[in-house]
């Protein structure tokens, strides 16, 4: 059965301040082309925080295809090698498959990482506000805000199914998706970001299965 991350319950759990399952995370705002920037390779030595890529502690970016060192269409081997994941044993046990988590604590409670049979990463997960992009945009910004940073590049309203909509910024074949709180009161420029999901290739489904 599909787990929604649906905007009603979503909202609701940022107003009781209670964080939703493997999903959010923060950081500090960045330079103003930083939501595309290419991130630095696993062999890099620029990490922002530590210097060493493979500090799991290192910064975390939101930007179209991708999270920190993470970026969708990465293999497992890849991910594994920038040292900011982990193979996720735990929830192999419950779900078959091949599975990754975030190694850090923190970055584990607030983003996700969703993976196709060979383990390969299909999307990048966001929810909350502990993190943002590089230009400043977290969960929780509004409609309005979206439109003053990304201006042209931010798609119209789109349905998202389920009686949700979204809206998109796409970078070549790179994407970021908002997903808005939309499900009680449609959507104005006050409407909320609840959930937040990089791909690489396919758009955005804005959603998240049990497994």
């Amino acid at each position: 059965m599909n787990r929604r991350i649906a905007a009603a319950l979503v909202a609701a759990s940022m107003v009781c301040g209670v964080g939703l399952g493997f999903l959010i995370s923060r950081w500090n705002d960045g330079p103003a082309d930083a939501d595309t920037a290419t991130p630095p390779s696993p062999s890099s030595s620029t990490s922002p925080r530590s210097g060493t890529p493979d500090d799991p502690s290192v910064e975390l970016k939101i930007r179209p295809g991708g999270v920190g060192l993470i970026e969708a269409g990465m293999t497992g081997e890849q991910a594994l090698s920038t040292g900011q994941v982990e193979r996720d044993t735990k929830r192999e046990q419950m779900c078959e498959g091949i599975y990754y988590r975030w190694k850090d604590a923190e970055a584990r409670s607030a983003l996700d990482l969703a993976t196709d049979p060979d383990g390969t990463i299909v999307s990048i997960g966001i929810s909350g506000d502990i993190y943002s992009t590089g230009t400043g945009v977290r969960i929780g910004d509004s409609l309005a805000t979206l439109r003053q940073t990304y201006g042209d590049r931010l798609s119209s309203v789109q349905s998202a199914g389920y009686d949700q909509d979204g809206v998109f910024v796409k970078d070549g074949d790179r994407w970021l998706g908002f997903l808005l709180d939309s499900a009680r009161s449609g959507v104005d420029d006050s409407t909320r970001v609840v959930f937040m999901e990089a791909t690489k290739g396919n758009k955005p489904g804005l959603m998240r299965d049990g497994c």
